[in-house]
């Protein structure tokens, strides 16, 4: 990915918001070697997993981190080759 430390960043800082935490305690991970399919389809996808210690709110989470991803930049071939499938949890 052409800016993923520039991704890994924003994710972080989102993380940090939606979790309350200090920043500096915040850990991201950006594998895109990982052979994907969704819906048996092998186009471009994402996974996020979030994993945490203390009280989480999906809801609130799982939107930011949506529209995070669907401002991906035109140069990233997942969020703009196949567009975004993002469903918030409710």
């Amino acid at each position: 990915m052409e800016n993923a430390q520039g991704l890994l960043k924003e994710i972080s800082s989102a993380l940090a918001q939606q979790t309350v935490k200090p920043e500096p305690s915040v850990m991201t991970m950006l594998d895109t070697a990982v052979p994907m399919t969704f819906g048996s389809g092998s186009e471009p996808s994402v996974f996020v997993q979030l994993k945490s210690i203390g009280a989480l709110s999906p809801a609130a989470m799982s939107a930011a981190l949506c529209n995070l991803i669907s401002l991906l930049p035109a140069g990233c071939a997942v969020a703009h080759q196949a567009g975004v499938v993002c469903s918030p949890l409710r």
